[in-house]
């Protein structure tokens, strides 16, 4: 328990207490834990932050949806309390309502510095059928990299944090701010509402993407404990400082009337409030609609208030009813102001049948603004509302239930709930937490590591594995830029796969000379493929650690030190890495020296994700050959399998590591240059027999 200025307070730090957490009825949904954000201990030194909030969904260029409005009002909020605010609006310059000069013009009045996210590294990813999402989130590592912000607020939806959080994790942010998750929607949990299978590949990257920017968050908060409990239940490693806490709402107060709580007022016309899509629960209202054929008691009008929806066919919905005789209405453009003074008219009850619910702005505006209304108990929804008027005001998913609960207000009149909370107070801890991130900020700063190599007496070693097959050139190159690396402890063994080229042959016998001299190593063998290849170099590294590298691939100056640094920082079993894809005709072949002082920012990005084995059965997003892993991790999962012919060794390799629970992260930064070619081994093999490889994995 957390003693918060005369408020008890509780957080989430028992992962086993979701296991005891069984659904339980509707109306009993407040009788589960609360995790409350902590206020501060004591009165704080009240000093300004440099907030960031990255967002792909704002008020303004997008129409208004809960993600958008939550950060539009918490940038207001904060800026209220005298802090910096920046938005970056990772859409760019999209824009669904006027133009992004007018936008930007808007928000500076308000004294936010609103900043299109240029797009600018990531437009050079090879196209690899990679989602938008992560584009955005590569996008904003880069812009935040130098960035000297104290808190950076983002949602999990959608996963635009992944790359940020990834580059705190690694150390690869100059100032590395803290980083608030806030639970909105993750994309798993939204189809189980929609009633939806993940229908395209990209909603598997989402899942990587989401569960990853909760599971690395400095502070995660969720508007409900319900969606806490989901993700603790589907496998989430939540971090110790994840609580719940009421969103910020910005009280209209020409729309305040406190006066009609816990009073009845009468109603004749229904108002579905909400998105017009089926995970809030239009088709099960629509259905229950139905029972009015035969009631005695039946509304004089229905409206239908919310953002549409390529989900659900409204107007088809409406024909197919006309029989009962009711007036219907649909408003889907209204502003959230013009939303509430509709509401706000007498005879108006608002109806909310959420399948899903987190912590739903909807609610909060009915109990702050005295408007009547109805709603699911599922989700957080019951956590919002005062106990004593669950009964009426909260219905089971049930069309019979939803109608029951309407016909009920149209007969006696509906009643005006308490909210469970305060709204002052509410705002009053969020105000206070975010002053004593100063002494959490100065507490990271002050404690953050030098590099991870230099806090080791003596750097293990690292036996770089690199093969080759009838191509010496590109041995010699890669040979050459491993040499020039800076880490200290360093092996080559080089594994030739039965090199039959005679000029190949002789300058392969004056490599292995070379490198025998400089106490490395090269084994040759029968042509056997890459699978035995990578295995021949596993069985013979002296090294802890082995570093793959192939006979198309230069190592950029540092890449070995930076990403040997990066796994210790993380504890990672694997860490794969971006690469430059640079194009080289099959009679073309610079030096090393040429090609390291070659201009490489007309080069495509070669991105990756590192783990996500659900994605990763279907999609390489782990890596490419050029990879760091603990020689042990390699003995564990029994090596790679030796398919002669077929490619996407590595892409199996790396699916069954994660599948045995190995942990795999990617570098996101290019630290060496592939060389491609039409010859190239990629462009030769069958493309399907590849898949099938990897599908054998699970």
């Amino acid at each position: 328990m957390i003693e918060t200025d005369g408020r008890t307070m509780t957080k989430r730090n028992d992962r086993q207490h979701a296991k005891s957490l069984k659904e339980k009825p509707y109306k009993v949904g407040l009788q589960k834990a609360q995790y409350f954000l902590p206020g501060a201990a004591s009165s704080p030194e009240r000093k300004p932050l440099k907030v960031c909030i990255l967002a792909c969904d704002i008020v303004g260029p997008i129409r208004n949806g809960g993600i958008g409005t939550a950060y539009t009002y918490l940038a207001r909020f904060l800026k209220h309390h005298g802090h910096d605010v920046t938005i970056l609006y990772t859409l760019g310059k999209y824009c669904e309502i006027g133009t992004i000069d007018q936008w930007i013009e808007f928000y500076n009045n308000e004294e936010i510095e609103f900043i299109p996210l240029p797009h600018i590294l990531s437009t050079r990813f090879a196209d690899n059928g990679i989602s938008d999402s992560v584009r955005q989130s590569y996008d904003a590592m880069a812009w935040l990299k130098d960035k000297q912000f104290d808190v950076v607020h983002v949602s999990e939806w959608r996963g635009i944090g992944y790359f940020p959080l990834l580059a705190k994790r690694l150390g690869l942010l100059e100032h590395p701010p803290h980083f608030v998750v806030k639970c909105s929607s993750p994309t798993l949990w939204a189809n189980k509402g929609g009633w939806q299978l993940p229908m395209r590949l990209v909603e598997l990257s989402y899942e990587r993407l989401e569960r990853c920017s909760v599971e690395w968050a400095d502070t995660v908060i969720s508007g409900s404990s319900d969606l806490l409990d989901w993700m603790i239940e589907h496998g989430y490693d939540l971090p110790a400082e994840t609580y719940s806490h009421k969103n910020i709402l910005p009280l209209i107060d020409d729309f305040l009337d406190g006066s009609k709580t816990g009073k009845r007022e009468q109603v004749d016309e229904l108002v579905f409030f909400g998105r017009l899509e089926p995970r809030k629960g239009i088709e099960l209202f629509c259905r229950a609609l139905d029972m009015f054929r035969h009631s005695d008691v039946k509304p004089r009008k229905i409206t239908f208030l919310g953002k549409r929806s390529n989900l659900f066919n409204i107007k088809d919905a409406l024909a197919a009813r006309n029989y009962l005789g009711i007036e219907f209405e649909i408003i889907d453009n209204a502003s959230q102001p013009e939303a509430i003074r509709y509401l706000k008219e007498p005879g108006r009850l608002a109806v909310m049948p959420s399948i899903l619910e987190n912590s739903s702005f909807c609610i909060y505006e009915c109990l702050a603004y005295g408007i009547p209304f109805v709603a699911s108990g599922t989700g957080g929804n019951p956590e919002l509302v005062a106990q004593e008027y669950h009964d009426e005001v909260m219905f089971p998913l049930m069309p019979s239930a939803i109608f029951k609960s309407i016909v009920n207000a149209l007969k006696n009149g509906a009643i005006n709930p308490a909210p469970s909370f305060s709204f002052e107070e509410s705002e009053s801890i969020w105000s206070d937490w975010h002053y004593s991130l100063s002494n959490v900020l100065a507490a990271e700063r002050s404690s953050r590591k030098t590099s991870a190599i230099e806090s080791i007496s003596e750097p293990p070693l690292i036996s770089v594995c690199l093969s080759t097959y009838n191509r010496s050139h590109g041995a010699r190159r890669a040979i050459e830029s491993i040499k020039a690396q800076d880490y200290p402890n360093i092996e080559i063994l080089v594994v030739d796969d039965g090199t039959d080229n005679p000029y190949d042959m002789a300058e392969m016998r004056r490599i292995a000379d070379e490198l025998h001299s400089e106490g490395h190593r090269v084994v040759f063998q029968e042509n056997q493929y890459l699978g035995a290849v990578r295995n021949k170099c596993i069985s013979e590294a002296r090294g802890e650690y082995l570093f793959f590298h192939d006979d198309d691939n230069v190592a950029l100056p540092g890449e070995i030190k930076k990403m040997f640094s990066a796994m210790q920082k993380t504890g990672c079993d694997i860490l794969t890495t971006f690469g430059y894809k640079y194009v080289e005709e099959d009679d073309e072949f610079a030096s090393y020296e040429e090609i390291i002082q070659k201009d490489l920012s007309h080069c495509d990005i070669i991105p990756f994700l590192g783990g996500g084995l659900a994605l990763g059965l279907f999609k390489n997003v782990f890596g490419d050959s050029n990879s760091l892993l603990k020689k042990q991790v390699a003995i564990d999962v029994g090596g790679f399998t030796t398919d002669y012919g077929i490619i996407q060794e590595d892409h199996e390799f790396f699916a069954k590591c994660v599948l045995a629970g190995k942990k795999l992260l990617v570098y996101p930064e290019p630290t060496y240059i592939y060389r491609w070619s039409n010859r190239g081994m990629m462009r030769s093999q069958s493309a399907i027999a590849g898949r099938l490889r990897v599908a054998r994995v699970c």
